[in-house]
């Protein structure tokens, strides 16, 4: 259900992207319970099916306060990283702010939220969008590129404009995310690594074990050899 009436020519894009393990992850802004919520599907199969629809954002459904313009990223180790704009903390204002929710189940679940701009713009700002819209064009979607320990993410910005001005800016911000499943396979290799070098050890202590008992043994020390001359003591007066 689209959140409103828009331009048909420059519609609000959703996000999608295909993660490391292939599969395919679509969001978008939806307006099915009164107000614009991000959802989430998942397909496993390349497209031939999708799960059902996972609220991304924080709050209630219908809440009254919309979220919009989302943009999707995977992390290497399989971490799921959406960005959006967010009302929030101006509930019945015109200003947003960009958030970032994560999930580390593969999309199941969005359990940690964490705010990248520092300051909330005002979306009257820029030019004239949608007839239909009192906001200011902001672009289709927002950009996130997701990394093995972290995220970057950029998106239009109007904390430096003005409604007489107009003017927007491109922000960008980055934020240190665990990523739990590379984590696991980090873990998983050092100790494997480590088994290997035990194994190893154990191996090579087996051998030197036989190739002891096959050396032949030292000769005994003779008993019956006369013991050593004394040593050379020089005279008195003599050098």
């Amino acid at each position: 259900m689209p959140p409103g009436r828009f331009l048909v020519y420059l519609p609000v894009s959703p996000g999608f992207t295909i993660g490391a393990n292939g599969d395919m992850l679509a969001v978008w802004a939806d307006g099915r319970s009164g107000d614009s919520d991000i959802l989430l599907r998942r397909s496993t199969d390349d497209g031939r099916t999708w799960s059902k629809p996972v609220p991304v954002n924080r709050g209630t459904v219908g809440d009254g306060m919309p979220q919009d313009m989302p943009s999707v990223s995977a992390a290497p180790g399989g971490r799921i990283d959406i960005v959006y704009y967010d009302r929030t903390l101006d509930r019945r204002g015109t200003t947003a702010d960009v958030l970032l929710s994560s999930s580390s189940n593969s999309g199941r679940s969005f359990a940690r939220t964490v705010r990248l701009s520092t300051q909330s713009s005002n979306r009257k700002i820029g030019p004239e969008g949608s007839p239909h819209s009192e906001e200011a064009d902001f672009g289709t979607r927002i950009a996130v590129a997701s990394l093995a320990g972290g995220a970057v993410a950029a998106w239009t910005d109007t904390r430096n404009g003005t409604i007489d001005s107009g003017k927007q800016d491109i922000f960008a911000s980055t934020v240190t995310m665990a990523d739990n499943s590379s984590l696991g396979l980090a873990y998983r290799l050092l100790a494997g690594l480590g088994i290997l070098l035990s194994l190893a050890g154990v191996t090579l202590f087996v051998l030197s074990r036989r190739s002891a008992r096959k050396s032949p043994a030292p000769p005994e020390a003779r008993t019956d050899m006369p013991p050593p001359p004394p040593p050379v003591v020089p005279s008195p007066g003599q050098e």
